[in-house]
């Protein structure tokens, strides 16, 4: 792939452009049209994504969704998660706290208690 640019205040950025066979000293012409191959690539590749996740999904079937949610719904129950947990609340909980001090407004709105 061959990266050029187009003016700008700044100097000019990278284009991604490779529709067209440019040399590096060129400048880009079109810079509504740079990275157009690339955002392309880019759906295709989610839609596959999506499109073999949702296959291999409904082939494995409810009992391995059913299996999934529940290794899921053990480790958000495990000690160690809870304990991570309790250790983000505590946290939120000082930064309101501090934010309240500093701004003397409650981060809910005025006139509400937090």
């Amino acid at each position: 792939m061959v990266m050029h640019s187009f003016p700008t205040g700044d100097g000019g950025r990278p284009c991604a452009n490779t529709c067209s066979p440019h040399r590096a000293t060129q400048m880009c012409t079109r810079p509504d049209t740079c990275g157009t191959n690339i955002d392309m690539r880019f759906r295709v590749g989610l839609l596959a994504g999506l499109a073999i996740g949702y296959y291999l999904g409904t082939k494995a079937g409810r009992e391995r969704y059913e299996q999934i949610r529940r290794w899921i719904e053990d480790a958000r129950q495990s000690p160690p998660v809870e304990k991570a947990q309790a250790a983000v609340e505590l946290g939120l909980e000082r930064v309101r706290q501090k934010s309240e001090s500093v701004t003397g407004t409650s981060p809910n709105g005025p006139g509400v208690a937090s």
